[in-house]
Order: C-alpha cells, then structure tokens, then sequence
C-alpha cells in the first residue's frame, strides 16, 4: 500500500517531541509499504522553523528511511492567534493540494488529530484522492477546550471543533485512537457505534534492547521527563519535593526534571520559592538520546491534573518510556486506564496530591534494590508484550488493509509475488 499519515506536528528522532508516526512508518516500511509523513516545516517543540527557508512551500526529505513531506507554516511562539492562524495555513496546504500535484496516487490516508484542522484537510485531500480516509484520536477536540483550556461551551472555536469532529466521525472510513475508552465519546457525538480501534502509544525496542543496569550514586534520583504544560500537574510533584526534602530521608534523595513546556518558569519559580534544595531543572533531549538520560533515574514520578477528559483514557510516551528502562514509577492519575498500575510497575496516587507523591516516594525508597527492580522488571515485561512499536505497527496496518479492502491473505499473496 501507498500511504499517507498526515500529522502538522510529527517530528523525527533528533527532536523531544512527535515521534508516534516516525515509529509508525518505518514499521509498515519494513512490512513492504510505502509511507510519507505529511508534516509542518515548523518545530513545535523548538518553536524553530527547521526544515524550509525563503520562498518554498514544501519539500520532500528521507530521513532514517522514512519518507517526509514538510509544507510551510509561518510558526508562533507562544499558543493563541498565531497558533491559531497556523493550523489554518497548514489545513490550507492540504485542501490546496499544490504539494501532492507529482506525487503517485496513495491507497489511504491517516489524518491525525492534535488539532482537527489537520484532520479535516487530510480528509478532504483523501477524497479529493479517491481514497479511503482513516481517522487517529489523539486529543478529542473540543472536549479538550472545555475540560482543560476552561473554554466556555458557547465559544465560537469549540462550535467550529464540534462541527468538524461530528463531520470526521461520519467520514472516517475507519477509526483508530490512541485513547482506550474513546469509542463511547464517538458514538455519543453521532448517535451511533462506531467501530475503533485502539493503537497506544508505544516503544520502539530496537532504541533500548535491553533495560539498563540501575545508577549506583550517592543519592537516591527520581526524575521527571516529559512536557511541563498545564495538563502535567507538575506543581504537584514540586510540593511533594517539598514534603521529601523535610523528611528524615531527605538529604540522600534528588529530584530532576527534564523538559520545557509553558510552565518551566513557574516551575522554577515555585522551587525557589519554597526553597528547594533537592531540584534541578535541565533541558529537553533528543528522542534518539532519551533512553541514555532516562537510565541515570532510580525512579519516576508523573502525574495528570485532575480532570474528566481522562474518563475516555490515556497514553502517555513518557509512562511507556519510563517502563522501557525498568524503574519503578509514581503516577497520580484518575483515568479510564492505568498502564502503572496495569503492569503493578510501581505505585498509583491520586493526583494533584503532594503528600501521596511524597509518601510513594519515601516508600520506594525504603525498599530493597531487589523489590524497585522488581517493580521495574514488570514494567519493562509489559512493554515487551503490549507497548511497542511492532505490535503497533501490526494492529494498523490490519486497520488500513481493512479500510482498502484488502483481507490480510490477499496482501500476503501480493508480498510473496
């Protein structure tokens, strides 16, 4: 097959950010596809135009053996009007369709939905194609607005977002999400079951083979690696720092966190302001470098805000990340799914609860090395059976060989041929 994922923020390795389709794509490369990434020039993670200058509008570029199609957008800085104006630029790119004038016919496009622009121009380019049209859930707009954002019900952007995702529902050929409980928030839009299938997030084991060995240092380290925006409650685990630094284990325990996102000041800000000794905020790395980093960990803490968006379920990179290396986590959630607790690869609190982080902490540190490997051990078990890019890689091909109507024994003749 000839296929097409369409995501304005898919990225490579050599970023920190929206590697899922790069995953995604060298694995139905490697079972005989052909794939391009139809993706934004812009950086959302750098905020740097990377990939275009001057005049051109887009380019075609391989990269570890994944084909890329990138089509200028001007870029912002920050999230608002700019950002705003951005995702139509690129919507607009797709529904003009001078990019794809040269390019061979595909056999299905994915449209992916960190925002529903993309998704719709990728919906309107595969009909415009000729093509079947499968839909990605990954953020459900504009459920997300309301629930997070705190954009009132009557705004005109979340009428538009209610628009678009009814009219995408309708359309899509077939469904996948990335979140499990998604599927009753489908039908109660539309009035109707749809079939979904769901496709986590996942690691990449050839990027970490095998778990590596636990730091032997002077100070117990839990770390943070992840985004730091709103949604991450990380305020929370800073409090709960707080807590630990206070406690009769303090001295031997540190905390690190890796990342940017739009609440590191504050963050930092909050650290000093309650004088934390045992903080330390670094940069965001590369998704080729992260498993070096993530090593240097003894355990893992993350948490979600509390909020009823999660009653359709999570997946998070970074929890799948943190099992790949076989440490024990701390994650405050209330979810839909709990892949920690799921895995039992640590500890569950609630969320947005300092002394519940605190108290997990101080409890992993009060076991044995041998109980944390344990726990970690069981992550990294889960992620060999379920969270990994091959079994992703499976799960979607199956959907898009569906949506083109092709059984799994007919592609199999026709990769024997």
């Amino acid at each position: 097959m000839r296929i097409w994922i369409v995501n304005q923020y898919a990225s490579t390795p050599q970023h920190s950010f929206g590697t899922r389709h790069y995953s995604l794509a060298r694995q139905l490369s490697l079972r005989g596809h052909d794939v391009t990434i139809v993706a934004s020039s812009f950086c959302h993670a750098s905020r740097k135009q990377t990939r275009l200058s001057g005049k051109t509008t887009s380019k075609k570029e391989t990269l570890d053996g994944v084909e890329y199609l990138w089509l200028k957008t001007p870029g912002y800085s920050r999230n608002g009007i700019s950002r705003l104006f951005d995702m139509l630029v690129f919507c607009f790119r797709l529904l003009r369709g001078t990019a794809f004038r040269n390019e061979p016919t595909p056999d299905v496009i994915i449209g992916s939905s960190p925002h529903l622009f993309g998704a719709f121009g990728a919906q309107r380019l595969a009909a415009s194609k000729g093509c079947p049209f499968v839909l990605e859930i990954r953020d459900i707009w504009p459920l997300t607005l309301i629930e997070l954002g705190n954009m009132s019900s009557w705004h005109p952007l979340v009428f538009l977002f209610g628009a678009i995702e009814k009219f995408l529902y309708r359309r899509a050929d077939r469904i996948i999400t990335l979140l499990p409980g998604a599927g009753s928030h489908v039908a109660e839009r539309i009035g109707r079951q749809r079939d979904t299938t769901w496709i986590s997030n996942g690691v990449d084991l050839g990027m970490i083979p095998s778990p590596p060995d636990a730091p032997d240092g002077d100070k117990f380290t839990v770390m943070y690696a992840g985004s730091h925006g709103i949604a991450n409650g990380l305020s929370s685990i800073v409090q709960a720092a707080k807590i630990v630094q206070a406690s009769d284990a303090g001295d031997t325990i540190q905390f690190r966190f890796v990342g940017s996102g739009g609440q590191k000041q504050q963050l930092i800000s909050l650290a000093s302001e309650l004088e934390l000794t045992n903080c330390s905020f670094e940069e965001a790395v590369q998704k080729s470098e992260v498993y070096d980093t993530l090593s240097e960990a003894d355990a893992f803490v993350a948490t979600l805000v509390r909020s009823p968006l999660y009653r359709h379920g999570i997946s998070l990179n970074k929890l799948f990340d943190y099992m790949s290396v076989g440490r024990p986590i701390v994650f405050g959630v209330e979810a839909y799914n709990n892949p920690v607790e799921e895995a039992e690869a640590g500890i569950s609190v609630e969320p947005e609860n300092p002394q519940q982080i605190a108290d997990a902490i101080l409890k992993l540190v009060s076991l044995s090395v041998e109980e944390r490997a344990e726990m970690g051990a069981r992550g990294r078990r889960i992620i060999e059976t379920q969270y990994n890019v091959e079994r992703n890689g499976a799960l979607l091909e199956a959907v898009l060989l569906s949506a083109c109507g092709i059984s799994e024994s007919q592609e199999s003749e026709q990769k024997a041929a």
